[in-house]
């Protein structure tokens, strides 16, 4: 029997192996995206081989390429699983859809193919101008320096404003590390662009002197408030060799204008360039019927922060309830861009023909400096009498009171009226209310004295203690998924969490974490801090793409379980 168990597992061993099914995948991010700006094509495969990629013959390939194995354990079989990866940067020059793969293996005979992804490269008719660096004449000269890099020296309130941070060196940079941003007055809103994380590094003259360039942190800001704002320079580390060069830009300003006067009645907010339009609706109705009016703007500009649009309805209808809001929007480098679905549920009061209204909804075009009103078509509604519905004259709480057919609407509102009163009424409560109190604290008096002789004391947990969310479990889950951006980002979160716990002041919790560090560093253990400080460092090392070993990852990982295990978070 011995034998033939053995037999069996020399025949399937093998098998499992052939049958092993090939993974083969290619993914470009963003997928979406505009001429010039850098995309990242990746494959990723379970077999090891030559990888080859089919690119258009428009596509310019940058320089970023990298190539290698990762290796991360399967918890589900104990195992260990090889993965093998090919990225690849580059841009279009031009507008339109480009396909791009299928990547291949070359195997001995067998050749295996991936999926291919299709690229979006879209015309933006009016792209935005990168004004004037402003490069100082003290900087021009210096070994390393920074500029902050805006889409226009002015905006309009809600206007959409582009920034990015550039920088400047003689040098190849190996590491950048200790990241500050630049902080804009009058900030209502920042949204970060698909391509704020990478760099692309090219070759520049300034002046008589050769750098090395790129561009860092490309973010989108919506700003409140007139006048002029000031934006505090940005900061930032590079490893030059052995030696760290620290970068300060320059300060730099914008001028907010506000929205001229004279808005129309149907402005909610919008500042950009907005279409809208109306949903066809069921023309043939019943009186009484409630129908679905559907709404969708779409457009560009600050699409997230307009408010919902006044319908105006006459009497001849009822609006029910606030509407249901569907969002599809992307953040590009015009702005918010997509559409908002509204959708209303309207009751018709009356009978015959009834004309439903034109919507009506404007915005602010900032390139035409003027408010543009648009507006959609009239319905005219055929609408059935309905014997059994009739509508009270009166106006309750800004809403219709429907009655049926047969029904006294003075003596109906009054009973709702008195019956609304009685079973509302503190007496009615406090009648009922007492003893079905008293009998249940009988009961659970009972049962805690049966169930245990001592006398529970429940354990009072200071608020601060109380948390809900927990970033050690999604990075436990980003490492099992090797999704490394996200279990750096998880890993710096839930540490920033136990440094925060350290200090009961609630100011704490909008300080940097740079200064919270060096704030605490009289203040906590020695091995803590030691540990917190490298958690950090090293995540900002990760994240940067600076590379960390499959070791050093899970060293990481058990260093902030460690600090979670010791803190009160």
């Amino acid at each position: 029997m011995k034998s033939l168990f053995f037999i069996l597992f020399i025949l399937l061993v093998p098998y499992n192996n052939w049958s092993q099914r090939v993974v083969l995948m290619l993914e470009v991010e963003p997928a979406v995206t505009e001429p010039g700006e850098d995309i990242v094509v990746k494959v990723t495969s379970n077999i090891q081989g030559k990888i080859e990629i089919k690119f258009p013959e428009s596509f310019k390939s940058g320089y970023n390429v990298m190539n290698g194995q990762k290796s991360y354990k399967d918890y589900t079989t104990n195992q260990f699983i090889n993965t093998y990866y090919l990225s690849q940067n580059g841009s279009f020059s031009k507008a339109g859809n480009y396909t791009i793969g299928p990547a291949l293996i070359t195997i001995g005979n067998k050749v295996y193919k991936s999926n291919t992804v299709t690229v979006t490269v879209r015309e933006l008719p009016n792209p935005p101008k990168t004004n004037n660096e402003a490069i100082s004449k003290n900087q021009i000269g210096q070994s390393a320096f920074g500029v902050i890099i805006k889409s226009k020296s002015s905006v309009f309130e809600g206007e959409p404003l582009i920034m990015e941070s550039k920088v400047y060196c003689m040098f190849s940079p190996s590491f950048l590390e200790n990241y500050q941003p630049s902080i804009v007055e009058g900030i209502n809103e920042k949204q970060q662009l698909p391509s704020s994380s990478r760099i692309n590094m090219r070759e520049e003259k300034v002046g008589q002197f050769l750098y090395n360039s790129f561009e860092y942190d490309k973010k989108i800001v919506f700003l409140s408030g007139s006048g002029k704002k000031k934006i505090s320079p940005f900061e930032l580390s590079l490893r030059n060799g052995f030696e760290i060069e620290n970068i300060l830009s320059e300060p730099s300003t914008v001028e907010v204008k506000p929205l001229p006067k004279g808005a129309p009645n149907s402005f909610t907010g919008g500042v950009g360039e907005f279409s809208i339009k109306r949903e066809a609706i069921k023309t043939n109705l019943k009186q009484g019927d409630v129908f679905k009016l559907v709404l969708e703007i779409n457009g560009t500009g600050n699409l997230q922060q307009l408010a919902k649009p006044n319908l105006n309805l006459p009497k001849d209808f009822a609006l029910y309830g606030d509407p249901i809001i569907k969002e599809n929007i992307t953040y590009t480098t015009q702005g918010a861009e997509g559409n908002i679905t509204y959708t209303f549920n309207i009751q018709v009061l009356n009978h015959g023909q009834i004309k439903l209204p034109a919507t009506s909804f404007s915005y602010f075009d900032p390139l035409k400096a003027k408010y543009i009103e648009l507006s959609t078509g009239e319905d005219l509604l055929t609408v059935t009498q309905n014997p059994n519905f009739n509508v009270s004259t009166n106006n309750l709480n800004g809403k219709y009171q429907t009655y049926k057919a047969g029904d006294d609407p003075s003596k109906t509102l009054d009973s709702s009226t008195n019956a609304e009163g009685f079973y509302t009424s503190p007496l009615l409560w406090t009648t009922i209310g007492i003893p079905i109190l008293l009998a249940l604290s009988i009961l659970l008096f009972k049962k805690l004295k049966t169930s245990s002789p001592q006398r529970f004391i429940p354990e009072e947990i200071p608020a601060e203690t109380i948390r809900f969310d927990n970033h050690l479990t999604i990075a436990e889950t980003c490492y099992q998924t090797q999704n490394l951006q996200g279990f750096y980002s998880a890993l710096e979160k839930e540490t920033a969490q136990i440094l925060r716990s350290h200090f009961k002041d609630k100011t704490s919790e909008n300080l940097p974490i740079t200064i919270l560090l060096e704030n605490a560093k009289n203040e906590i253990d020695s091995q803590e801090y030691s540990d917190i400080s490298f958690v950090l460092k090293a995540c900002e090392k990760g994240k940067y793409g600076m590379g960390l070993t499959q070791d050093e990852n899970q060293h990481l990982l058990n260093t902030v379980r460690d600090l979670k295990k010791s803190s009160r978070v």
